[in-house]
């Protein structure tokens, strides 16, 4: 089975090779449909250094054919963002050989599946939006399609009390627990990852010009934040759907209506038992605040230790628990830090930051700066990118998609610029109607 995904991969990205686009979201459709517990499921490798997600090997094999049958089109891709990718090869090699020559030399499986395949994604997602710069809108509705799927499903999961799928798997992780952890994720490996994926996709029903369209989406993506009873994620969830009420491009009159829809339902929600999970958070939050701070407070009194050097993927669990901490260091910038060094986890995320905030700007997907900043912003309050997840696969596709936006606009403006119109040439430079 094992041998046979792989063949199936590398057969699949040949033949569609001339159409990235669907191998990258077939790609995120599989990691959104297959948590990382029951990748085994498809690969058969439970465990060990091969057991990369399903959805790993069929970007590595895309990478692959890409850069033997399509050189070119990855060239001019690298040549377009120089700089980002020779940060990211610098982070990606020394994150590898920290980890390689670390004590216990594991890790390379959350490096595949956390940080080489998302990165692999984003080159691959460019070269394919290169092509076909309408793939954005392709993949934004994809976004918003999957994100609404897994909210509903969460939402259903709570009303059952039950995850229904993949309960075997999950219940070999060590927090789950159905009745003291009501908490639920969809086919997503955690519920903070579900938040994560809705506080990103909600900005981006700014772009849905049909309010009839846009207020369902709304709200199954408000239940599925709901579900997760992440506070974090819910409150950007409702920032994010007042972003989309506020600037989406319909009649005042249909805007109207959403906004009095919305706000009716909200009032319902919240004064019914199905938010009793967020609002038991709001009064306990389980010492989560106090994780938080202790993880900070550890990681600023050794920073020194970690500057330069660090002790490769998956230390800072090891480190975390030897120092008496009961959780992660809480935060994806500072488990990096710990494993890779801070300098060059500085160099990672101000990567990403500067990919986000050069999206600033007149967009053809509205709500997407928005959306890039989010998926910066929102894993630096937990473990995000340091567990096997959708996350990392999540944020390098929507800066995929931000830092294709900013280059449409670049090479817009640039068209526009060397189209100079003929009445505005001055007389001596316009050609006679009829030359002698």
């Amino acid at each position: 089975m094992f041998i046979a995904w792989i063949g199936l991969c590398f057969l699949t990205a040949f033949l569609l090779r001339s159409r990235p686009l669907v191998l990258v979201v077939a790609s995120v459709v599989i990691w959104a449909a297959i948590p990382s517990v029951a990748g085994e499921l498809i690969t058969r490798q439970p465990s060990g250094s091969m057991s990369f997600h399903p959805a790993s090997w069929l970007i590595l094999a895309t990478a692959a054919v890409l850069v033997v049958l399509d050189t070119r089109g990855v060239i001019d891709e690298i040549g377009r963002r120089i700089f980002v990718y020779l940060a990211l090869l610098l982070f990606l090699s020394v994150a590898f050989l920290a980890t390689k020559t670390s004590a216990s030399g594991s890790g390379l499986v959350l490096f595949i599946d956390v940080m080489l395949a998302p990165v692999l994604l984003f080159m691959i997602t460019n070269v394919a939006l290169a092509r076909h710069p309408g793939g954005l809108l392709v993949l934004r509705n994809w976004v918003i399609g999957i994100a609404a799927v897994e909210g509903g499903f969460a939402f259903v999961q709570k009303l059952l009390g039950s995850v229904v799928l993949y309960r075997t798997f999950f219940q070999k992780q060590y927090w789950f627990d159905e009745i003291r952890f009501p908490r639920w994720m969809g086919t997503l490996d955690n519920p903070l990852t579900l938040s994560l994926l809705l506080c990103v996709a909600v900005p981006l029903v700014a772009g849905i010009r049909s309010v009839w369209l846009q207020v369902p989406l709304l709200a199954i993506m408000g239940l599925g934040a709901v579900a997760t009873a992440s506070r974090t994620g819910l409150g950007v969830v409702a920032l994010g759907i007042v972003y989309v009420v506020v600037t989406a491009k319909v009649r005042p009159a249909a805007k109207v209506v959403a906004i009095s829809v919305l706000g009716v339902a909200a009032y319902f929600l919240a004064t019914s038992v199905l938010v009793q999970g967020v609002a038991d958070r709001l009064q306990n939050d389980t010492g989560s605040a106090l994780a938080r701070g202790a993880a900070l407070d550890f990681f600023m009194s050794h920073v020194e230790r970690f500057f330069l050097t660090g002790g490769g993927i998956g230390s800072s669990y090891e480190i975390a628990d030897l120092a008496g901490l009961s959780t992660s260091l809480e935060s994806s910038i500072l488990i990096y830090a710990v494993d890779v060094g801070v300098l060059f986890s500085l160099i990672y995320f101000g990567v990403q930051l500067v990919i986000a905030l050069r999206s600033i700007g007149p967009s053809v997907c509205p709500g997407l700066t928005w959306a890039a900043l989010v998926a910066v912003i929102v894993p630096q309050t937990y473990n995000a990118l340091g567990a096997r997840t959708i996350a990392g696969i999540l944020v390098w596709l929507i800066l995929a998609m931000a830092a294709s936006m900013t280059s449409q606009r670049r090479l817009d403006n640039a068209t526009s610029a060397d189209a100079t119109p003929l009445a505005d040439l001055a007389p001596s430079q316009q050609q006679p109607a009829h030359p002698a």
